[in-house]
């Protein structure tokens, strides 16, 4: 009898895991929305659609770790970016999966990027494309990290999304196809249950039948080999101030030796590709506090000139030894309309070092879109340590 009653009891545990997914209507009282405006009606053929505007609606009752979340979006071509939240912890640090519904076809016309502390960071994760030509101009992923995908929108009609989320994996697939339109290949925030919710930014939009199912393992499809490519002698790892207003290092072409000492630190590892997500351990308190030092000490058998690659976002201040010697913005359309303002070894500098320690601390600074700083030297050669 004993045996029975546990062969029941898994049994019973494996059909709630896996059972079919319930659609939570939008006028249920699970929902908490939170938006400049919101409205549950009848829209194009469903009866309970809700037009969100700029805001987010959250089921904050589920505990969701491992499943499939599937929901209906009416997709215009206004400039608009909805999505889903996933594996949130609060309303500062979660999973998203958004769309650029007015970006069709383009090699970001959708976004995986997690979110620490408020600040989610598309500048930092972003899969590189390339120009085609092949009589007229297209693009080609490089990268297929799964932080972007080219998608040709239907407009003017419900899109279908189903989310699949396993581990530190996501596969998304756009209605009812055989194959994901993308493969998010590793998920940036650690794997750990949290609520559900959609978002709406800008244009408004209209969502529809939302429903989640709970899965212990849900298949994933295969993923290709990864392109990505481990830069050679990156910094590994950093000393993370509190932050500061970005102001206070005005006229500051000698850092002063007081101010950067009086500051409170942290460690941030950075992540394969050499990038580090600040805000993955600090927070901006107030706005205005906005800026960290991001320190490392190099080690020199001698004196030399070593070159630094390095990038960041959005803007910088590099100094050596206490001397500055670079000032940058990479913040978004800081250069031209279409700037996007993405991280990437794209700047250069020499580095005068002297014999035995040399301090390098970046000071920078955020405005939105990622807050991150990326650094590797051109060799090892002759330097004994980075630390």
């Amino acid at each position: 009898m004993k045996k029975h009653s546990i062969h029941f009891l898994f049994l019973a545990l494996f059909f709630l895991q896996n059972a079919a997914a319930q659609i939570i209507p939008f006028d249920s009282e699970k929902w908490t929305i939170d938006a400049k405006g919101a409205v549950i009606e009848a829209y194009e053929g469903v009866q309970n659609a809700l037009f969100l505007q700029q805001g987010t609606a959250t089921l904050k009752g589920v505990s969701f770790l491992n499943g499939i979340v599937e929901f209906d979006l009416y997709l215009s071509e206004r400039r608009s970016f909805p999505g889903i939240l996933f594996r949130m912890q609060d309303g500062q640090n979660y999973e998203e999966l958004y769309l650029r519904a007015h970006l069709s076809g383009l090699p970001d016309a959708m976004q995986y990027t997690p979110v620490f502390n408020a600040n989610s960071a598309w500048q930092l994760y972003h899969d590189q494309a390339a120009a085609v030509r092949d009589g007229k101009i297209g693009w080609e992923l490089k990268g297929n990290e799964g932080y972007n995908t080219i998608f040709n929108y239907p407009y003017d009609r419900w899109l279908h999304i189903k989310l699949v989320v396993s581990g530190s994996r996501a596969d998304v697939y756009f209605d009812q196809a055989d194959e994901p339109t993308l493969q998010i290949r590793k998920l940036k925030r650690e794997t750990a249950a949290g609520y559900l919710g959609i978002k709406s930014s800008f244009g408004a939009m209209h969502f529809a039948n939302f429903s989640y199912k709970k899965m212990a393992a849900p298949p994933l499809r295969p993923l290709p080999p990864s392109t990505a490519t481990v830069p050679k002698n990156f910094i590994k790892k950093w000393r993370i101030s509190d932050p500061f207003d970005e102001k206070e290092l005005d006229g500051q072409y000698h850092l002063d030796p007081a101010f950067f000492k009086n500051k409170n630190w942290r460690s941030l590892e950075s992540e394969a590709s050499g990038i580090s997500n600040i805000a993955r351990v600090t927070a901006r308190p107030v706005r205005s506090q906005n800026t960290v030092f991001a320190a490392a000490n190099i080690y020199s058998e001698g004196s030399q000139t070593k070159r630094l690659d390095f990038g960041y976002s959005d803007r910088a201040r590099v100094y050596l030894n206490g001397q500055l010697l670079y000032a940058g913005n990479n913040s978004y359309r800081s250069r031209d309309y279409r700037y996007l303002g993405t991280i990437g070894f794209f700047d250069s500098l020499y580095l005068p070092l002297k014999n035995g320690k040399n301090e390098l601390v970046i000071a920078v600074s955020e405005t939105f879109g990622g807050w991150g700083i990326q650094a590797k030297l051109e060799d090892f050669i002759k330097i004994s340590s980075v630390e």
